[in-house]
């Protein structure tokens, strides 16, 4: 492919997940450096607008309610048709998916840009809905991936840089609500939840993890998640002995980011608040299973992954009858890595 031109408007798709969008991010940056003067809108999930709502470099920032849609089947036709037709009135000089989904290549389009860039090798039939594909095969990490598509864009700089923009009231209100937990300073945040229940380590033992790390450091830790989340958080602070306090359910997106904007270090499964802790130079440890850490694990350097070797893994699977990968990572383990890296810090 090509090197184009600097296109006047320029569409991203990514609306989905957490951790995707946080990996679309370096694409934009590079992007902004090559066209400082591009008008670019981005498309994102209904929910995780706030996520990069402040965040430089996006000058408008279209809601995409594909879960609505779902629920609603026929009854949503109407509603895609408004959204169909105001895509079209953008008049894009250039549509970038990086999502490579079906829904997401049916956007690009209606779109209606001139030029149409996507993967070569997305998935669910994507790759026909672009008139312009990028192959990169043998690049791994999804960041990577992403930057990839940047580099044939005919961006020159290589540097991976996020960016993340972080509101004054989110970073306000993330101060007020850890000092009514009695957390004023220094804290590891712990975020013990996955959307796979075989990406989740027990809560029992990151609660003895959150326990140890006091008992060595003095350090509190913060158990963070979504409102699914209440449970094992509240399992974890039990586990913990008096070492963890659970804001589970408690925060918004924001207020999540301006936490973990605050806290020493991230432990973690393989989750999306792992990738919003590296794009903002947060270190992490984290515990993977039957996911690929070369491929969605914690990018660049400063961070920690612990996983068991088994001959399975990784295998994508989101049931599984032994969960060996997972549960063959050692408390032990991860109470060093947390030690190493918050020394390191």
């Amino acid at each position: 492919m090509t090197a184009l031109e600097s296109p006047g408007r320029l569409l991203i798709i990514k609306p989905s997940s957490l951790g995707d969008v946080i990996h679309g991010l370096p694409f934009l940056n590079a992007v902004r450096r090559e066209w400082p003067e591009a008008m670019v809108h981005w498309v994102i999930g209904k929910g995780l607008e706030e996520l990069i709502a402040s965040t430089p470099g996006i000058d408008r920032l279209i809601s995409f309610p594909k879960d609505e849609w779902k629920q609603r089947g026929v009854r949503a036709i109407p509603d895609m048709c408004r959204f169909r037709k105001m895509l079209g009135a953008g008049h894009y000089d250039m549509t970038v998916d990086l999502q490579g989904l079906l829904r997401s290549g049916v956007v690009t389009m209606w779109s209606r840009a001139d030029v149409r860039v996507g993967f070569a090798d997305a998935r669910e039939g994507a790759a026909f809905f672009y008139n312009r594909r990028v192959g990169c095969r043998d690049v791994v990490h999804a960041v990577d991936r992403n930057m990839a598509v940047a580099k044939a864009l005919g961006c020159h700089s290589e540097e991976v840089e996020f960016g993340l923009g972080l509101r004054e009231s989110d970073a306000a209100d993330a101060s007020e609500i850890l000092s009514k937990c009695g957390i004023d300073k220094d804290f590891l945040v712990i975020n013990p939840g996955a959307r796979w229940k075989t990406k989740i380590w027990p809560a029992a033992r990151f609660g003895r993890v959150a326990s140890e790390i006091h008992e060595a450091s003095g350090l509190r830790s913060v158990v963070t998640g979504g409102p699914g989340d209440i449970e094992i958080a509240h399992a974890v602070c039990a586990a913990a002995d008096g070492a963890a306090v659970s804001l589970a359910g408690r925060t918004r997106l924001g207020v999540l980011t301006g936490i973990l904007a605050r806290a020493r270090a991230l432990l973690s499964n393989d989750s999306g608040p792992m990738h919003v802790a590296v794009a903002l130079g947060r270190p992490v440890v984290a515990i993977f299973g039957p996911t690929d850490p070369a491929r969605t694990g914690p990018y660049g350097k400063g961070h920690v992954v612990l996983r068991a070797s088994v001959p399975c893994a990784p295998c994508r699977k989101r049931e599984c009858s032994d969960m060996g990968c997972i549960l063959g990572v050692e408390p032990a383990d991860v109470t060093a890595a947390v030690l190493g890296i918050l020394e390191g810090a």
